[in-house]
This record gives C-alpha cells, structure tokens and sequence, in this order.
C-alpha cells in the first residue's frame, strides 16, 4: 500500500508503448509532511518518528513493536494506506493459558504550523464480543504540553456499539489548531480496561496535519437554507442547490490536493438510502460554470456516497449537524476560483428537509442559490442575499476545506519496452519494476493490460499497492 499519508493523491497516468501492446497504471502521490511518518512506514522505532510505549501489562514492555505490517495477523484486512499500522488495545498473552489487557500508545514531538486547521487520522475499531463491563476501554488522541496532558482532543470508547470492523474510518480534528506555533507532543493510543480479558482493539494509520479554508456557523443567524434533491414523485421543480466559492491561491502552491470537507446544517440520519452529492465546479465569471441538473457543464470532480459509508462522519452538536467527508482519493486542484456544490439526495417524506447554515465571514463571491426546474425566480444562479423571501443579509455558507499542496512523484519504469518471440503453445514472463525517487508516496491503483494476450501479475484489475516500488509480471501466451 501506499503510505501518503491520507494522501492517495492525484492520478498520474503512464502508457507504456510496447511491441505487444499497452498497460496503464494509475497512480497517487502523497507530499512529505511535517509530521514525521504519519503512516508508519519507516516500520517499528526506532525507524519511523514515533515512540512506542506500553503501560501494562509489564510482559508486553519487551514486546519489539506493536507497529504491524499489512495484513495484519488476526485481522485479515489491509492497512489503510501502505503496509503498516499501529494497533492499539486488545488482549496480550502473557503465557500459554493467560492473556491481560492491553495499553499501549505511540508518541512524538510535532510542530503545529499557523496555517494548520485539521488533524487527520484513520481508524478500525475491532469489538465483536460482547461490551465488557469496565470502566476503561477508550481509544484517545492527547496533546502533551512541557509533559502535561494538556488536552484529550478525540476519544471513542471500544465497544461492540463501535465496531467498525473491517472497514476503515477516517476523522478530521480542527481542535488541533487550538496549538498553532507550538511544539507539542501527540499522543495516540488505547487504554483498556481490567474487566473481562475480550477488551477492545484499534488500529491506527494515516496519521497527518493539514491546512484549510474555515467558514464557520454564523453567532447570530441560525437558519438553514435548503439545499436538497428529492426522491418523491413529483418533486423535481423543488430541487434547489447551493453553492459557495473559494479560491486556491498563490500561497497554497500550484496545486492542492483536497483531502477533507466540513458541512454545517441540519442534522442528517445515517441511512444507506441518503446519498450525499459533493461536486466543485470551475468558476465562470463570479457564477458556478454548471449546476447538478446541467448535461453539458460537469464539474471538475465529483463524489457520491451513501450516509452510511466509512468515508462519511455525521454527528450533532447543540442541535446543528455536522457532515464530515474524508475522500480516499482526494480532489486535486490548480490554482484558480472553484465552487463547492453539496446536497443530500433524499425523501423529504422519509427524512424531511436539509439546510446549509450561513457564515459570518466575507470570502469571496456571495454563495448562490439554485431551483432550474423551479419557478420561483431562480432557475439561474442567484446570490442568496437576493431571495427575498430568505431575509439573509450573510454572504457566506458553512464549510470548512482541509487541504494541504500537491507534491508530484518521480516515477521510473524499468523496462520501459518488451518485446518476446513466443513459441506456440508456449508462453513467456517478465518483469518491469515500477518505482517513485521523488519526496511523494507512490500508490499503484490500477494495473491494465489492452492485449487480450498479455496477462499481468496483479491481475488486470486487481488493486495494488506500493510505498514506492511495485513488480509487475508480464506473461505472454
């Protein structure tokens, strides 16, 4: 796998003419971070940036590392990015016949830049038992300050209500700008409780600081505005979208890779039968160039994911929801004015209505507002502040944009070229290395072969990955 540190990132393509036909490999890159080996894959310390240490029990302190590699023994399922992750909690066998619980967690000194707004992390919680009754079974990110824990800025408690097993989940902290132009130390890790030996496990990957755009919910103007497609019958005049505009600018770098969205509004049930719509237009002259009924203007990237996937974190707080979506394929943009289009596509008799909540800020462009097959006088992008039955005197909605630059690797292919004289009946391997030199983390996606004779190893289709170097082998038939 690839570590890029959340960061799969932008899909380089690479055609190799060849005597016998084409492959192509789609491939992500991951920029080098601040936070030193956020996916583990410099391997066990003393290698990787992180401390490892175990609290009890005092058997496991002579434990080499709890930082595994990919398919990890008991689990059964890949890293999130690249080959390792660190597993925290559980049970240790302490002998033959006994086992104690396990706590454990990693540590290191970062550095929190001023322009940092989040703190992303990916997690797979493991509890398929039955909850044990104590009162300590809690996987916790801490800042330590001058040795003091400072804060616990995320904890979650290992119960089978929490299991996420097999899938990966991805959070995005933005109380870890609370210690910009700091130096602190981020503590990850599980604390398992003394009650029955089945205690919780999780592990972590993925592990990276991120920089951001913030527009957060207005103090004084708590409504909602609806931004919403329905699925009853009869209801296509009423769909209405918005949009609102940011720009990725010179101190952002030539390109972004987008790898985090916040959305303020209404609280949202988790339910496989919402679809979430998340879309970003090119701008065209202060307006979205398209909308989501549009055929012929598409957006520059696009996503659309159930309520229930990994990738998405619903929450509430004070009444307000929250809609938190970590890509695993981030949006890679240049430099320019974009516009982010998100609505929920969804039964208004089953779960009612959305709306998006307005920010106090000024930023840009005032947002829009949408119905194309409405009419009510905005069958054209129109800015919010002029709906007049709305009353909205604020021109910015509630999002927040976690990003960080693109970095681009330095991927070499050896051989480039093969050509085989084939025997009938007979057939031929060989081998091509494919490998990154460059400071970005290389994630093979995707192997292709356009020759029906050419078979390839991963099979075509296959995913498969690398933290930098991957051998494809190729058999002529």
């Amino acid at each position: 796998m690839a570590q890029r540190l959340e960061k799969t990132n932008f899909v380089t393509h690479i055609l190799f003419g060849l005597v016998l036909g084409c492959w192509c490999i789609a491939a992500n890159a991951s920029p080098a971070e601040s936070l030193i080996d956020g996916g583990f894959e410099n391997g066990p310390a003393p290698a990787s940036g992180w401390e490892e240490v175990v609290e009890s029990p005092d058997e496991a302190s002579d434990e080499t590392s709890f930082v595994m590699p990919d398919q990890i023994s008991g689990w059964d399922i890949a890293a999130y990015q690249c080959k390792y992750a660190f597993w925290a909690g559980g049970s240790y066998a302490i002998s033959d016949d006994e086992t104690a619980p396990l706590s454990n967690y990693v540590q290191q000194e970062v550095y929190v830049p001023e322009q940092t707004l989040g703190l992303g992390f990916s997690t797979c919680f493991r509890r398929e038992d039955e909850d044990d009754a104590s009162p300590d079974d809690l996987f916790y990110v801490e800042i330590i300050d001058e040795g003091n824990v400072e804060a616990n800025i995320f904890s979650r408690e290992m119960t089978k209500d929490n299991n996420s097993y097999p899938d990966w989940k991805r959070y995005i902290l933005t109380n870890i700008s609370d210690y910009k132009n700091k130096t602190v130390t981020l503590r990850i890790g599980a604390e398992s409780g003394a009650g029955t030996p089945y205690t919780g496990n999780v592990l972590v990957d993925a592990i990276d600081l991120y920089q951001g755009r913030d527009q957060p919910v207005s103090e004084e103007n708590r409504t909602v505005y609806p931004a919403q497609a329905y699925t009853d019958d009869d209801t296509d005049a009423l769909d209405t979208f918005l949009a609102d505009d940011f720009d990725v600018g010179e101190e952002d770098g030539e390109d972004v890779e987008i790898y985090g969205m916040e959305i303020r509004g209404s609280v949202l049930p988790v339910d496989k039968k919402i679809t979430l719509h998340f879309e970003i237009y090119d701008d065209d002259t202060g307006l979205p160039d398209g909308n989501p009924k549009d055929p012929d203007n598409k957006p520059v990237w696009s996503l659309s994911l159930a309520a229930d996937d990994p990738q998405i974190n619903i929450s509430a707080e004070g009444g307000d929801g929250k809609i938190t979506f970590s890509p695993k394929i981030p949006a890679r943009l240049a430099k320019g004015r974009y516009w982010l289009v998100f609505y929920p596509q969804m039964s208004e008799a089953d779960f009612g209505q959305f709306g998006w909540h307005v920010s106090d800020t000024t930023n840009g462009h005032e947002a829009m507002v949408i119905t194309p097959d409405g009419d009510n006088g905005k069958q054209l992008w129109t800015p919010i502040t002029e709906v007049g039955d709305w009353n909205v005197a604020l021109q910015d909605l509630a999002f927040t944009l976690f990003y960080q630059k693109a970095d681009v690797p330095e991927i070499s292919v050896s051989p480039n070229r093969l050509s085989e004289t084939v025997a009938k009946d007979k057939t031929a391997t060989a081998d091509i290395i494919i490998a990154n030199s460059g400071d970005a983390f290389l994630e093979v996606r995707s192997i292709k072969s356009s020759a029906e004779w050419i078979r390839l190893n991963p099979e075509q289709g296959d995913v498969e990955k690398s933290c930098g170097e991957i051998t494809v082998t190729v058999t002529f038939d």
